[in-house]
């Protein structure tokens, strides 16, 4: 039988692996989502409203766009900040309650 630390060890493991998939998959579905020119440019629409009209809005090299204010203020929708955004907003741990 394995000692507790390291079936915890295992548990996490098995975890962080099945959070890792997640995440890859929906990095990939968002970044062909904004392959779509429409959708690129109704997110940079989006936070160059958010900043006002003198944000600069540039693509990111991994997709999506990074805005930026006269002021300072920033917005980072790249698919990295956009997919890490809606992860964090989730429940995960329900995913792994004993049911």
């Amino acid at each position: 039988a394995l000692p507790i630390w390291a079936a915890r060890g295992l548990v996490l493991a098995a975890q962080r692996a099945v959070y890792d998939e997640l995440r890859r998959q929906a990095r990939a579905r968002v970044a062909e989502l904004l392959a779509d020119p429409d959708r690129h440019r109704r997110l940079a629409v989006t936070v160059r409203d958010r900043l006002g009209e003198g944000a600069t809005v540039r693509d990111h090299p991994a997709g999506g766009v990074v805005a930026e204010s006269p002021d300072g203020r920033r917005i980072d929708a790249s698919v990295d900040a956009l997919v890490d955004a809606a992860l964090a907003g989730l429940d995960l741990e329900q995913l792994w309650a004993a049911q």
